[in-house]
């Protein structure tokens, strides 16, 4: 078993601890990994790996200009617009059916 491994990247130069991924967790996860070797399968494991990032709604615009704010405030309104009016056309169709 290997202790550690060393990813050599110009930008994410980082050494990963393999001792914190579990064998059973990673033949688990992928059955296609068995024909792999066990550095493999946790080297494979850790790259698939996913961390949960929590961002707050503000954030999700932080990179947006003044434009695409505009943009999605109008689509906003128009979809609260197209939302109140389909329970008022079955309002107004009611009413309706009387008149023809």
């Amino acid at each position: 078993m290997v202790g550690a491994v060393s990813f050599e990247d110009a930008e994410h130069p980082e050494t990963i601890d393999l001792e914190d991924y579990e064998t059973a967790e990673t033949s688990a996860r992928n059955p296609m990994s068995r024909d792999l070797s066990q550095t493999e399968r946790l080297l494979l494991n850790v790259q698939l790996d996913v961390p949960t990032v929590a961002v707050r709604f503000p954030g999700l615009y932080r990179y947006a200009t003044k434009r695409d704010k505009i943009v999605v405030f109008i689509c906003s309104l128009c979809a609260i617009c197209g939302g109140a009016a389909m329970p008022l056309m079955t309002v107004l169709l009611f009413f309706l059916r009387f008149e023809f």
